[in-house]
């Protein structure tokens, strides 16, 4: 499964602000908490609407890993049960931090390789941006731009244009471990994703796709373009989890009509 965001429990004020830490008074910085949050009326990001909504597959796979691992390092014949236990969670733990930090910096060298024309592209970045000009043109990408919607969240896509010429697109890169006999497949989160993203930045029409990247095999992508039945179902799953949780955690933020704004604000 392996999926990393790249906004996970982040915060936006109303603009489309990023609002990830603050100071306590100690002087600290310190991840933003729903309590800071109601401070100034923050919205929270798409992930953070997501962990309401069950992760069947994440769930599996982290399983499948730590059976993996335990077969991987068998029991000593002096190691209690919970001994046990514990170490094979601490070294499933090692693991996803690993396999999420290799994301990370994936995520890191595309960002990098669409506004810096003189660095080198990693190999996967390289292919990435290349999947992604295929697809839809290599000029008039926005990246990384963040947003705050009236319904009362906010988000950060990894990359948006809108042309005249060749219309409106929205993408997400993800991270996944795949070969060339296997690919990977959209799913629901994802087009939830893609659809309150298109949502957020005003995009009705955009063309919506995840375009996998492989930790396997170097250079290698996978482009899934989501249809528009997706998309509308997608979205219809977000908004149902947006009000539970509003609803489980008695927030909803405020929007604010400054001038005649529109329902979505861009940074």
């Amino acid at each position: 499964m392996a999926d990393f965001a790249s906004e996970g429990g982040h915060w936006y004020k109303w603009g489309g602000i990023p609002y990830y830490t603050y100071l306590n008074k100690q002087g600290v910085e310190c991840n933003v908490t729903l309590r800071e949050a109601r401070k100034v009326n923050a919205f929270p990001s798409f992930s953070e609407i997501l962990k309401m909504y069950p992760a069947h597959q994440l769930e599996k796979w982290k399983r499948d890993q730590a059976i993996f691992i335990a077969d991987e390092n068998p029991r000593g014949e002096l190691e209690g049960k919970q001994a046990y236990a514990d170490r094979i969670q601490a070294l499933s733990a090692e693991r996803g931090k690993a396999i999420m930090d290799l994301g990370t910096k994936i995520h890191g060298d595309i960002e990098k390789a669409m506004v810096d024309t003189v660095w080198i592209p990693t190999p996967e970045a390289h292919a990435a941006i290349q999947t992604l000009g295929d697809w839809a043109g290599h000029c008039c990408w926005r990246n990384e731009k963040s947003f705050a919607h009236r319904l009362g969240y906010g988000g950060k896509c990894d990359a948006h244009k809108s042309c005249e010429h060749s219309g409106e697109f929205l993408v997400d890169f993800k991270s996944k471990d795949f070969g060339e006999d296997w690919f990977p497949a959209i799913y629901d989160n994802h087009t939830m994703q893609l659809a309150a993203y298109r949502e957020g930045f005003g995009l009705g029409k955009a063309k919506c796709a995840i375009i996998y990247v492989s930790t396997k095999v170097p250079g290698l992508t996978r482009l899934v373009e989501a249809s528009e039945s997706q998309l509308q179902h997608g979205w219809e799953i977000f908004k149902a989890t947006l009000n539970l949780w509003q609803v489980k955690k008695k927030y909803v933020p405020k929007f604010e009509e400054i001038n005649g704004a529109h329902q979505y604000a861009l940074t």
